[in-house]
């Protein structure tokens, strides 16, 4: 076992290089994102529809986060998740949409970026855990409580006890009774607490 100074988080690097980390400099820059804002990653797709939080509940927190925080929202996720971010960066003035525009080791570079990670249980979340950037992440109870949680102290879970816990089932046939049941207002306090912690 590898011990850590006391008080200090794990971080696994990914060992981002120069190039990358430019990569990611310059793409902020070609969005007009500033250095100076306040950026909210946020994830809405998966690849499991038994891991998916409303879009509708994303929408509103996106527009929450924004008015109270000023945030400026970057969407991420594949190709193919591209108009669900679509739905959520279309609500919210300051915002940007990187589904399909950029690789693993680019969105890593940058999430790094990012004060906040809000969205589902995704390779995106743990990315951003990697980055040690804190997560609010979503998690239905398809499978075992921390099984799957992201990397470090600083995250917030919000996950829901269901009789149907640990069913395993990558599409739900109960209409994702577990993630429906994680209120809206819920994950609004949560990225508040996070965003004003980082401040």
């Amino acid at each position: 076992m590898i011990s850590l100074p006391e008080g200090q988080s794990p971080r696994f690097d990914l060992g981002l290089d120069e190039a990358e980390k430019e990569f990611a400099r310059k793409w902020m820059v070609s969005k007009g994102i500033a250095n100076t804002e306040q950026l909210v990653a946020v994830c809405p797709g998966s690849k499991m529809t038994s891991k998916l939080w409303p879009v509708e509940r994303y929408v509103a927190v996106a527009q929450k986060l924004a008015e109270q925080f000023d945030a400026t929202i970057i969407s991420f996720g594949s190709a193919a998740e591209r108009s669900v971010c679509e739905q959520v960066v279309g609500s919210v003035k300051q915002s940007h949409n990187a589904a399909g525009e950029l690789t693993v080791r680019q969105s890593a570079a940058v999430l790094d970026h990012c004060k906040m990670y809000l969205g589902n249980d995704t390779g995106t979340m743990h990315l951003a855990a990697a980055q040690s950037v804190p997560c609010v992440a979503l998690f239905s109870a398809r499978d075992w409580p921390g099984r799957w949680y992201p990397n470090g102290t600083a995250n917030v879970i919000l996950r829901q006890v269901v009789d149907c816990e640990g069913c395993m089932l990558e599409t739900c046939d109960k209409g994702n009774l577990c993630l429906d049941l994680i209120t809206e207002q819920a994950a609004v306090l949560a990225a508040a607490q996070v965003l004003a912690d980082r401040r």
